[in-house]
């Protein structure tokens, strides 16, 4: 057996792990959770939900702050909001052959913000 070694330019990637799927936008937050260039999303269901949030949070999610989403945020409305504060870039939803709420392949979705 060989040893293995890291170079040292490479930087360790932070994982978050919770029960409760609105829980990764606070685990986020504390880590540093600022321009993520990708989420790997492990379910059976894609959530991607947006949910409904006071005004004042919409307009912090604009500004690039997540921390005031946290309390509405739940199990299917979690993603979009990281998406739509430009803290995440790209979702990798990784799913069982069974569920089929979107299609295999790549999908843009466009996220908007009114008055």
């Amino acid at each position: 057996m060989s040893d293995v070694s890291c170079d040292s330019d490479i930087q360790p990637i932070p994982l978050i792990t919770v029960d409760e799927h609105g829980d990764c936008v606070q685990g986020l937050a504390e880590v540093g959770g600022k321009d993520w260039d990708v989420i790997v999303h492990f379910d059976s269901h894609p959530d991607l939900d947006f949910g409904v949030m006071p005004r004042g949070v919409m307009k912090e999610l604009s500004q690039g702050s997540i921390l005031g989403c946290a309390p509405y945020v739940d199990v299917a409305t979690w993603i979009l909001p990281l998406v739509s504060a430009n803290v995440v870039g790209c979702v990798v939803w990784v799913r069982p052959q069974w569920s089929e709420q979107l299609p295999d392949g790549e999908h843009m979705i466009g996220l908007a913000f009114t008055d």
